[in-house]
């Protein structure tokens, strides 16, 4: 009881208690006499003025609403594109079996493809470079072999006249090794680039060094580029009945992807 009296008593307490509830009272008794005294032309240009203000921060509402169903929108947008675009992806490398590897002969080779998409692909390009890589021990270890890291996409130039790429949930037919059904683009190792003529060596017949593969395919597809570089190692290898010629393709470590 005493405490309490003391601080009912205290000065200080009363004088922040009295600042505390008087400031608020007097700013509102000194708005409503300025309202009071006002002209009805002031009166109009005051409502005008905050009606101007109410406006800008609805519209600034308006605004952010706006941007976030736009970038809603755009990211929904964004998810269907990638669900029914096309995708190009290299399947491997195949080789005519009875076109057997002669050394000093040129390697001819097939790049296997297909659409794996939902939509047609068109305008198709590709660049491909393919030479030998050194395997010690005659073991062809995946993991421990690395390229540089070329942009491959980078320097796409060569046309493929084939039209247009309808998507295909089938693999392309291979019917022994005589003939194949396209999508696929046929190469010869000795007229990719620029580069040394490539041709088969006694080392790749020994398995010292396997002959590889690697670049990329860029094609159009609702209204964008879409890119899918590709990496294989082609290794001969002689078939159950002792023919010549058969080829197994392997993906390399690095160098596979898509966009």
């Amino acid at each position: 009881m005493a405490s309490s009296q003391t601080r009912k008593s205290d000065p200080f307490l009363q004088n922040v208690w009295a600042r505390f509830i008087g400031y608020p009272k007097r700013k509102l008794y000194e708005r409503r006499a300025k309202y009071e005294k006002e002209s009805s032309s002031e009166r109009a240009e005051r409502r005008a003025a905050n009606a101007t203000v109410l406006i800008g921060l609805f519209t600034i509402v308006i605004a952010i609403v706006g941007i976030a169903q736009w970038c809603i929108l755009s990211g929904t947008l964004t998810e269907m594109r990638e669900e029914q675009r096309a995708w190009i992806a290299p399947l491997g490398i195949w080789h005519n079996r009875q076109k057997p590897f002669v050394i000093g002969d040129a390697i001819s080779y097939v790049l296997e493809f297909k659409n794996v998409g939902k939509s047609p692909a068109s305008n198709l390009k590709w660049h491909i470079e393919n030479d030998f890589f050194f395997i010690p021990n005659h073991i062809l270890d995946i993991p421990t072999t690395v390229f540089s890291q070329d942009d491959m996409c980078g320097k796409t130039n060569q046309s493929v006249e084939i039209g247009v790429v309808f998507p295909d949930t089938n693999r392309p037919i291979y019917e022994s090794g005589v003939g194949y059904l396209p999508p696929a683009i046929q190469l010869q190792s000795d007229t990719i680039e620029d580069r040394r003529k490539v041709k088969v060596t006694q080392k790749m017949l020994d398995g010292t060094e396997v002959f590889y593969v690697r670049g990329c395919l860029t094609y159009s597809t609702m209204n964008i580029v879409g890119k899918s570089s590709f990496c294989f190692f082609v290794q001969p290898y002689k078939g159950a009945d002792g023919s010549q010629g058969n080829v197994t393709s392997i993906e390399c470590r690095n160098g596979n992807s898509a966009e």
